[in-house]
Parts: structure tokens; sequence; C-alpha cells
């Protein structure tokens, strides 16, 4: 009832504009408009009625609008009669979108925060908007744009658009003097098949490379390492999971004997303590990053975060705010941070009694090289003090489930697999690794980083994985595939490239990736 006039008004509104060509803040509705809203109680009461309207549709339970405490000067209590009419202007255009919107909501509900975005740019710059759903998560728009603290508004919830977007190509593409030509698939798996084996013929199977994103399926990240070992004959193939979440895999198969992970989901919601290390995951992983909150604010988990972020409200949310313990840390010396960590449970004496009986000698040399290390030393190089360590051990001793979540900022670092490792020997010894609901989950950076591992889209590892000078597995896969595996290393990308430069390497295949972007 509030929005529906307003709709109709600005449409003949703009129709006669673009007709007079005459600026819109000088016709007389927007003016009366306009004194509806910069009039003391009444506008205050309609401003009011038309948010509860337009909030009630999302589930708003309450809110609260009021003055920020710095206010723009183009605004008094968030309105005036001068920046008033591009206000209203993009209000209206965003009440049309609201229109198109509102019939998906149901379905696509991450559509809601991008009205919010354009309500909230456009009206919000002076006023603090507060508020909660019905089911108690928050927003908030004290920045100009809503953050929204909302489970079902993270990034990554919905990306189905993607498929259908105008810029996406639908024909092959040849390149022909210079310029990309549109061309059949028959004419253009015909060009590359004729080029990829002449340039076999003349310089052999090694001077193909293959490069293949993480963001590809399964099946996808199966067949094109079998083309390039197979069809090519070369193990030269590589993508983007060797760039982090390689060393992640490798600590898993070294300490526990899996390559993935042995938590799920439900285990970090049902966690009552979690430790995230070098992970800023509500931007990296916000899918992940949404069961660390529902822990931590449904059901008063205790979170500890070892991260380059500082805690800080701003537009993006920021774990860190959530952390019962926080330790700011330089990427370079998480590592450090962790072996404080392991220090502190042996120094408080908080071993797991079982393990020091069953396994004394790696306890002793876990003893033995953080003695090395002073508190003094610690506590120079990470600005972090002993107490603070001794509270972290004492935290995550005493919690019954144990999740320990490690990103890029680890992962990708030097030393990314040691430090892993050093998380897992944590969890050993705390006596955590091998009880239900505990255990350590390296965060990829694409969707499919594991895919790509498993399914052999690495130099390191054929399908399984298994290991690439595995003979076992060699004769079993060439069984299965009735052809005889490279015997030649593989090479990562880095030295693909090189290769291209000094010459060895004359073609590269791409599947979904951008080696230079």
């Amino acid at each position: 009832h509030i929005l529906q006039p307003f709709f109709a008004r600005q449409i003949r509104l703009r129709r006669r504009m673009a007709n007079a060509q005459q600026p819109l803040g000088q016709h007389r509705l927007v003016q009366h408009i306009t004194q509806m809203f910069v009039r003391g109680g009444a506008a205050a009461r309609i401003r009011h009625s038309l948010f509860q309207t337009l909030f009630g549709l999302f589930g708003i339970a309450e809110f609260e609008l009021r003055p920020a405490q710095t206010v723009p000067k183009a605004a008094v209590d968030g309105f005036n009669s001068n920046g008033l009419f591009d206000q209203l202007q993009s209000f209206f255009m965003a009440v049309a979108a609201f229109q198109q919107l509102v019939a998906q909501i149901v379905q696509r509900r991450g559509v809601v925060r991008v009205l919010f975005q354009q309500v909230a740019q456009h009206l919000f710059g002076g006023i603090v908007l507060t508020g909660f759903f019905q089911h108690g998560t928050e927003f908030d728009a004290r920045f100009g744009i809503v953050r929204i603290q909302c489970d079902g508004f993270a990034r990554g919830f919905f990306g189905f658009h993607a498929s259908t977007h105008a810029g996406r190509l639908t024909h092959p593409l040849i390149r022909r003097n210079d310029v990309l030509v549109q061309a059949t698939w028959e004419d253009a798996l015909e060009y590359v098949a004729e080029q990829a084996l002449r340039v076999k013929l003349a310089n052999g199977p090694d001077a193909f490379g293959g490069l293949i994103s993480s963001r590809c399926t399964n099946e996808d990240l199966y067949v094109f390492p079998n083309f390039m070992r197979q069809v090519i004959g070369t193990n030269r193939i590589d993508s983007s999971a060797r760039y982090g979440h390689l060393s992640g895999v490798r600590a898993l198969r070294r300490v526990q004997g899996t390559h993935r992970w042995t938590i799920a989901f439900e285990d970090i919601v049902a966690a009552n303590a979690l430790l995230l290390v070098g992970t800023n995951i509500t931007e990296t992983s916000p899918i992940t990053g949404l069961k660390v909150k529902e822990a931590v604010k449904k059901r008063q988990a205790s979170l500890v975060t070892i991260e380059s972020l500082e805690p800080a409200v701003d537009t993006l949310s920021n774990i860190a705010n959530l952390a019962t313990q926080h330790f700011s840390a330089h990427p370079g010396q998480i590592g450090n941070h962790v072996l404080g960590l392991i220090k502190a449970v042996i120094d408080g004496n908080l071993v797991d009694a079982g393990l020091a009986e069953q396994a004394p000698a790696f306890v002793q040399q876990l003893s033995s090289t953080v003695q090395q290390m002073s508190w003094e030393a610690l506590e120079a190089s990470t600005g972090h003090s002993r107490a603070q360590w001794a509270e972290t051990a004492k935290l995550l001793a005493a919690a019954k489930r144990v999740v320990i979540l490690v990103g890029n900022g680890v992962l990708r670092q030097p030393g990314g697999e040691e430090t892993t490792t050093n998380l897992l020997d944590l969890l050993i010894l705390l006596g955590k690794l091998n009880q239900p609901g505990c255990g350590l989950g390296p965060l990829a950076e694409e969707n499919n980083d594991q895919g790509a591992v498993e399914m052999g889209a690495v130099p390191d590892f054929l399908p399984g994985p298994t290991p690439i000078n595995d003979q076992a597995s060699r004769d079993r896969l060439a069984s299965l595939w009735r052809e005889e595996l490279p015997r030649s290393p593989g090479i990562p990308l880095t030295e693909m490239l090189a290769a291209a430069n000094t010459g060895t390497l004359k073609a590269l295949f791409v599947v979904g990736e951008n080696p230079v972007g």
C-alpha cells in the first residue's frame, strides 16, 4: 500500500520528464514527496511505515532508525530537500527492482542482499539501521551498505546465474591472422588435433604442458590428465590445487594416513572449540564460515583465531570479532604461533595421559623441540604473551570436540605443510585427533581442489590419489587403461612457463584457468 503509489507515480513522472526534459527536482510531485519526508513527526511515521512494509516482506521482526554519529552535510536526520531528490530517484529505481525480485525471494534468498545494498547505499547514508530477522540473526547498515549477518546471504550460496551469463562463449574461436573468429566444433577440434600431432611428431610428448582449473568437475578433472598421459604421453600436468591445498593433503597423508577430511560440516557446527589458522574464512570460505558462526553464536562454542586480521566492524564481517582468543599474526609468523600452542600444552602438563604412555618417544621428541624455543623469543617475535598461549591451551584441552581449520594463509606459505603437520601434532598431544567430532580440515581455495588431487590433476599423483612413483598403482592403471604411463617426471606450472620461455615447451593445453591473470 505504501510502495505501489510511489512506484506508479515515479513511472509516470519519469515519462513526463523524458518528454519535457524537465529536471526531476522541479516537479511538484517530487517536491510534495520531499515535504512528506522532511516534515517532523509525519515524516518519521511515513519513513517508519515504509521501512516496516519493506522489511516485513523479508521476515525482519525488529529494526531501528536513528541518526548516525557522523551525519553528512546533505542530510538532516538522513534527509533534506536538496540531496533528497537524487535519493528518491535512486530509491524508486530500487523499488522497481524490488517488484521484479520479490517473486524470486522464496527460491533465491540471495537477491535480498542486492536490494538491501541499493536501498541502503542511497537512503541510509546518515542513518544507523540495525535490527533482527525473525529467526534471530542480525543485520547492520552503519556503513552505507547493509552488512547482513544472516546465514542465508553468504557469498557463494547463489552462483547459478553464471551459467546463463550473456558474456559466456557459445561457439569455439580460432585465431586467424591475429583475429579470433567463430568456428564450428568440428573445425576447432580438427584444428587442435592437427596442431597437437604436428608438435608431438616434431618435438616429442614432453613439449606439451597441461593446466586445468580446480573449479572443474571431477569428470573433467579425471578425463584431462588421462588425455595428457595416454594420448599426448606426458606427465606435465598441473592445477591450482598445487598452490596451497596440496600442502594440506600431504600433511593429512603423513599423519593420519588419509588425504581427506575426517570431519564434516556437522562437526564444525557441533564443536565445543574451533581453531582457525590463516583462514580469513568470511572472505575466502564464506559457506564454511557460516558453520563456524553457527557454532559460536548459537551453540556458544569457543573460537580461537590465528589470523592476519585485526578485529574490526566493517562492511564485511570479520571472524576475529567472534574470537574468544585472537592472535593477530603476520603470515610468516603463524608457524611460530602454532609452536607456541604446542609449547603451552607441554609446559602446562596438558598432554593426554594415554598418549604419554603409548607414545612416549613422540611426546619426548616434541618436548625437546619446543624446549629449544624460549618464551621470551616467542613473545618478541609474535607480540603475544605466554599467558595468552597458556589460557588458549587450557581452553582447547578442556573442550570435548575440537576442530581446526587451516586456510591459505598457512597452506600457501613456505613451510605450509610443516605448520599443518604441527597442528595435527597439537591434536594428537591433546588426545583429540582420534576422537569423534575432532579433526583438522584444510580449506581449499577453489571449490574442487580436493577433486583435482584425487583425480590425478597434479604431477605428484595418479588418480586415487596414489603417488606417481608407486609401481603397483602404475601397473594397475596401465592394465585398466591398456596404455603404458609416461615415466618422465611432471613439472608444475611455474616450471612449464619457464620452459616455454626457453623454447622447450611448445604447446600448452589450458582448461578453465588463466595462468597470466
